[in-house]
């Protein structure tokens, strides 16, 4: 298993897509031009296009038969320079960095000053009028135990499941950073953005957090038009 960070501006998400840059796919590039094998690997979770990764975990299997710290030291060297991995080890035959994980936990971070800031926009979402964090906070409350998603997010697969089940979430602020933060068993395709989206409207007092509580038990698509722009999100750890 390996423990991988990367940028995720300039790639379609982590799953490997045709014709369409991904980080999976650059993984695996990258595992073939060292181990000379064609491997498919895993990852704990499929984060969007634009999406970034502080401690995404990926399982595979390879025939290499030299210290894992001499893999991951060609891996890096083969990797372009938005993705690289943090650690390497060897994990149980039946170890899946998908299957195998208790909870995902996502940040997503809000540049609130009032001036765009080049050099943090790449990894927030700036939104200029100000926000109250703690009626953002207090909304956030709503979502977390296990519930029916669907209204905010897609399922891996058509007809599977959109019950998922928030372990904790909280909202706070650094001086012109708002922080949302999210831990569950497993998330809904655009769950996250979606969630923070319907946030940002509550800090701007615009909803409430028994308008969050309607639109969740609605289970409709259609009422919730509000979605975070990726490059805020980022996949923060992954705990086993």
């Amino acid at each position: 298993m390996a423990v991988v960070q990367y940028d995720g501006t300039d790639y379609e998400g982590f799953q490997v897509q045709r014709d369409r840059p991904s980080i999976q796919g650059a993984l695996e590039d990258a595992l073939e031009r060292v181990t000379q094998e064609r491997i498919r690997l895993i990852g704990a979770g499929r984060t969007d296009a634009g999406v970034h990764a502080r401690a995404q975990v990926v399982s595979f299997q390879a025939g290499w038969q030299h210290a894992p710290a001499a893999l991951m030291q060609a891996l890096n060297a083969n990797l372009p320079p938005a993705i690289a991995l943090q650690s390497l080890s060897v994990a149980g035959d039946a170890f899946d960095a998908r299957r195998s994980a208790k909870s995902r936990t996502y940040r997503y971070s809000i540049n609130n000053q009032a001036a765009r800031a080049p050099l943090r926009d790449r990894y927030a979402w700036h939104v200029s009028a100000a926000l109250d964090e703690r009626a953002m906070h207090q909304a956030l409350q709503v979502f977390v135990g296990k519930h029916d998603f669907i209204a905010l997010g897609n399922p891996p697969r058509q007809g599977k499941s959109s019950v998922r089940e928030i372990f904790g979430a909280r909202c706070w602020r650094e001086v012109d950073w708002v922080i949302v933060e999210l831990t569950a068993n497993a998330f809904l395709h655009g769950m996250v953005r979606r969630i923070v989206g319907a946030l940002v409207r509550a800090g701007l007092g615009n909803l409430s957090a028994q308008d969050c509580e309607q639109l969740l038990a609605a289970r409709d698509k259609n009422l919730v038009k509000w979605k975070a722009a990726p490059q805020g999100l980022c996949l923060w750890s992954v705990e086993y």
